[in-house]
């Protein structure tokens, strides 16, 4: 179901409020993401900080599997990244 589905059986209450949603406090401006594995809701104030460590993630990610991929140890590669 989505929006127009519902035109004319519902009605705009309150917008950029905070609410709660499955027990976590959602608050405007906050950035939501979901995807198939389930959604993940990132305070603002944070944001930042969680997208460097999301790209240092991933990053690291991509070294492991290239160093694999050139025939390096799996040994190695945690030694070396700490990331498998």
């Amino acid at each position: 179901m989505g929006p127009l589905d519902s035109k004319g059986r519902g009605r705009v209450m309150q917008i950029e409020v905070p609410v709660m949603c499955a027990g976590v406090l959602v608050r405007p401006k906050d950035v939501v993401v979901g995807d198939a594995d389930g959604v993940v809701v990132i305070p603002r104030e944070v944001e930042e900080r969680v997208v460097a460590l999301a790209i240092e993630k991933v990053t690291g990610e991509n070294n492991t599997r290239e160093a694999l991929r050139q025939g390096e140890s799996l040994a190695s590669v945690f030694q070396r990244f700490g990331i498998l």
